[in-house]
């Protein structure tokens, strides 16, 4: 949930038509998503597939294109291959040791492959060339939550919230490892700089007290099918973790 500040990044820029050429000039046969009948969710499938074969051509083309590299391991880890994914990323830094995404990115598929001290060395490193990128203290902040390490987890989102104070999702996670640290909601003050009328609005309302679950449900609705996904399943996960601070409270007190 509230991942799109950590998911990877893809690089574009001067790369884009010599990855557009690629993909034009690759013969019809070579891919499955030119032919046959798919569902959108194949054909989403199929696409990563045929991006991961076009860079690859790319790569073969010039093995120094630091942007193919970073893309490529972007398609992997959105496939879930977070072990080639780290593999392209180790090759996009030996080429650009100063590329803060490809850190960032490699961060993020370490966390997911529950290698938190890996990812917070790989934070920690992009931070020393990008001190005031909030997406990073964002990330480093998370990971350091499911490390077990509460106080760095505050201080990291700590410094989010006050290099993008307007950023939703920073100040509703310093609120949450705030309680776990036993300390007061500060969601009354950092709200007043975030924009009430757009998501994650609701989920800030919530743990203010101000809706209910099935309110906030309600407000999930989307007519397009996958912002409606990601918002149902940010509303069910922030509810759930508003029920375990609850109960963590109520055992405190007994």
């Amino acid at each position: 949930p509230a991942a799109s500040r950590s998911e990877p990044r893809p690089l574009h820029g001067m790369y884009g038509s010599l990855l557009l050429n690629t993909i034009v000039s690759t013969p019809i046969g070579a891919s499955p998503i030119l032919s046959g009948a798919f569902a959108p969710s194949d054909w989403i499938i199929c696409a990563r597939s045929f991006f991961v074969i076009a860079i690859t051509k790319l790569i073969s083309i010039d093995p120094k294109l630091v942007a193919a590299y970073a893309n490529r391991a972007s398609a992997y880890s959105k496939k879930g291959n977070y072990d080639l994914a780290v593999a392209d990323y180790n090759q996009a830094i030996s080429i650009d040791p100063k590329l803060v995404a490809a850190y960032a990115n490699r961060a993020s598929a370490y966390s997911k492959m529950g290698n938190y001290d890996l990812a917070v060395a790989d934070y920690n490193q992009a931070i020393s060339i990008d001190s005031k990128n909030s997406d990073l203290y964002f990330g480093r902040g998370r990971v350091n939550l499911y490390a077990g390490s509460l106080d760095k987890a505050l201080a990291d989102l700590n410094q989010a919230n006050v290099l993008a104070p307007k950023y939703a999702y920073a100040a509703l996670w310093l609120d949450i490892v705030s309680q776990r640290n036993k300390l007061p909601s500060r969601l009354p003050q950092t709200s007043s700089q975030l924009d009430m009328t757009a998501w994650p609005a609701p989920v800030i309302r919530l743990f203010m007290g101000q809706t209910t679950p099935s309110a906030l449900l309600a407000a999930a609705e989307s007519p397009d099918a996958n912002t409606k996904k990601g918002q149902v399943c940010e509303a069910n996960f922030y509810t759930g973790e508003l029920s375990l601070m609850k109960g963590s409270k109520a055992e405190a007190i007994r």
